[in-house]
């Protein structure tokens, strides 16, 4: 058992009703848990789709979905009205696939932002943003991002007039973690920010803000071969916008997926790991994360990563999560975060805060975590330090007596190959009355010679005993 690829949000309405959308063999299909009825109806949307789509719930309980069509690559926005649904081609003409695309709702109006695939850029995407005003459509490229080979995805969160975009975007071999911010009044979007430029690849990503004014981001930085899951903290309310604090929360592993659930206060970071769910939470009253958990009803069962948006106001005053982890249907539940009762807490190796060209950090230590770092290696212990000095020594000592070994050697085969041919041509112009004299004592010792460097050629390139 494991974490399964199907697409899959997860939506409640005011009445408490759950609509679970999920691709599943290019289907997407809608099945509904109605509460008052006690009844499941399903529905399949489109035969042919892509599995990149996106579901979310307005205030009046209409569900809307953006969806691509896989042959012609027509992207649909389908509209769930009072249990009717209906279609809306956005685009007919695109050739490209899409990335990621999301949905926000402002008034009557639908934003929708994607990626596609730059027509020039090498790993180049473009960041989509079309607006559907009734039965108009409008759209255009916000800005670029660029890739190692492999596209994360970015979060979408939004703020005051608009939304912050957290993304990451590669720079090099290495990636940064970007910020912007889009108003969406004034369909103006802000120059790109790093907060996070530090020289280790970085996968996922997923944001949220709280109380208007923090934002949290959690991804996974490779060591390795390895990820280990990060949480950054930022003050929104500062006039220079950076990583305030940072945490490492798990060992070095095949972190994946790190998902932000801010539940009444308690900030949790979840994410999957060897077929099972870990977390951290940093509770309300507390200053720092404790964990990691494993949480033991996730080991041996089917998973999914659901995307989640509830219209239920008991929900989002409770909860501010874009996903969550939970059992697959039918026994459909959460898993990660709420109470510790069915956990094991699993042993988290120290981390080395490495301040190698780190003299003119500004971030402000905040005491809910520790300091930021850019090395993710664990500290050795003296005495191993002390047995590596000894072994370099002791290699260098060793590496030098066999270099003046191999040159002396060297050396002196050199200067025995050419008597070799000095005596070789001496016995060819010697005459043959003082051939007969001195040949058989030249022959000998042309044949000491030959016998000797056939002994050193066996110790210098053979075997050594």
């Amino acid at each position: 058992m494991s974490l399964l690829k199907n697409n899959s949000y997860l939506l409640t309405d005011s009445f408490n009703n759950i609509y679970h959308i999920l691709n599943k063999e290019n289907k997407l299909i809608v099945v509904n848990y109605n509460k008052i009825y006690g009844s499941n109806n399903e529905k399949i949307l489109m035969d042919n789709c892509s599995e990149y789509f996106f579901a979310t719930i307005d205030k009046t309980n209409n569900i809307n979905l953006i969806c691509q069509e896989l042959n012609k690559n027509n992207i649909y926005l389908f509209t769930c009205n009072s249990g009717q649904w209906s279609k809306l081609i956005i685009d007919e003409e695109e050739k490209q696939k899409i990335y990621e695309p999301m949905i926000i709702q402002k008034g009557r109006d639908s934003h929708i932002f994607y990626l596609k695939k730059d027509n020039v850029g090498i790993d180049t995407y473009n960041f989509i943003h079309k607006v559907i005003s009734g039965e108009k459509v409008l759209g255009n490229n916000l800005f670029d991002v660029k890739s190692n080979g492999i596209l994360n995805p970015y979060s979408i969160n939004k703020y005051k007039n608009g939304i912050l975009i957290t993304y990451i975007n590669s720079e090099e071999y290495y990636h940064n973690i970007c910020l912007r911010y889009f108003d969406m009044i004034s369909n103006e979007i802000n120059d790109e920010i790093i907060i996070n430029d530090d020289e280790y690849e970085k996968y996922y990503l997923d944001s949220i803000v709280v109380n208007d004014n923090i934002l949290y981001i959690t991804y996974c930085g490779k060591e390795y071969g390895n990820f280990k899951v990060i949480c950054d903290y930022l003050d929104l309310q500062n006039s220079i916008l950076e990583t305030n604090s940072r945490v490492i929360l798990s060992n070095p592993s095949n972190c994946i997926y790190p998902t932000l659930v801010y539940d009444k206060g308690d900030l949790w970071v979840i994410w999957y790991e060897y077929q099972g769910i870990m977390s951290s939470v940093k509770l309300r009253n507390s200053k720092a994360f404790t964990g990691p958990y494993l949480w033991n009803k996730s080991k041996g069962k089917n998973l999914l990563r659901y995307g989640f948006i509830s219209n239920n106001d008991n929900m989002k005053k409770r909860y501010k999560l874009n996903y969550s982890f939970g059992l697959a249907p039918p026994d459909i539940s959460f898993i990660g975060f709420g109470d510790l009762d069915d956990v094991q807490e699993v042993v988290l190796k120290k981390n080395l805060i490495d301040r190698r060209n780190n003299e003119n950090m500004t971030e402000k230590k905040n005491e809910e975590y520790v300091e930021p770092e850019k090395c993710f290696e664990d500290e050795p212990k003296e005495e191993e330090i002390e047995e590596y000095k000894k072994d370099i020594e002791e290699n260098k000592r060793l590496l030098s007596k066999l270099l003046q070994s191999t040159v002396k050697e060297k050396d002196m085969f050199e200067d025995l190959t050419k008597k070799i041919k000095d005596l070789e041509e001496k016995v060819k112009t010697t005459s043959k009355l003082d051939k007969d004299e001195d040949y058989e004592e030249l022959e000998r010792r042309v044949q000491d010679i030959e016998d000797y460097l056939t002994r050193r050629r066996r110790g210098i390139f053979g075997p050594r005993g």
